[in-house]
């Protein structure tokens, strides 16, 4: 629709061979380039992008200061960052070193030299919904997976395992937001 140009690096061969056949089924695939890659080496060969989605990948570049400070090398000088991650709820007693409270999350923006242009928050239910939705299509594909890759079974439960948490934390302890 945006006639826009797509590049997706992921860690795991099988998500990129899903997200291929994805853009074939949807006739996009001359406009999208995925690959296999660990994208903390990645990261420095990476320029001129418009948009650089950061799509709840969490530290993988360290705190969000830092995070934005490598991705920032990735963009034109109009470019955007779309950064989908969470903070601590106002409620929450949770003690984390992963996620921060909304106001050290906007220091560390305001630290890299970037400003919030706009800021969406996700209300639980459909936290909760979403979660549900995307656990179950996860769950489905995790169990494909592992009869096709046997030898790889104890990642991909491991990775079942990780979204299960993931999904208490967001649901009970952490705001999402866009």
């Amino acid at each position: 629709e945006f006639k826009c140009q797509g590049h997706g690096i992921d860690a795991l061969p099988e998500f990129i061979g899903d997200a291929n056949q994805y853009a074939k089924k949807h006739k996009v695939e001359e406009r999208c380039k995925f690959e296999v890659g660990d994208i903390r080496r990645m990261v420095d060969n990476l320029h001129d992008y418009d948009m650089v989605i950061l799509g709840s990948i969490g530290p993988v570049f360290g705190d969000v200061e830092t995070t934005l400070l490598k991705v920032q090398n990735c963009t034109t000088d109009e470019g955007y960052v779309i950064f989908d991650d969470g903070h601590l709820s106002a409620t929450s007693k949770l003690k984390s070193q992963v996620y921060l409270s909304e106001k050290e999350i906007h220091r560390q923006i305001a630290e890299a030299k970037m400003k919030i242009v706009d800021q969406i928050e996700l209300t639980s239910d459909y936290v909760k919904k979403s979660n549900s939705e995307i656990y179950e299509n996860i769950k489905k594909r995790a169990v494909e997976l592992m009869k096709e890759y046997p030898e790889n079974q104890s990642l991909f439960e491991g990775y079942l395992r990780s979204q299960e948490e993931e999904n208490d934390l967001l649901e009970n302890h952490i705001t999402c937001v866009t």
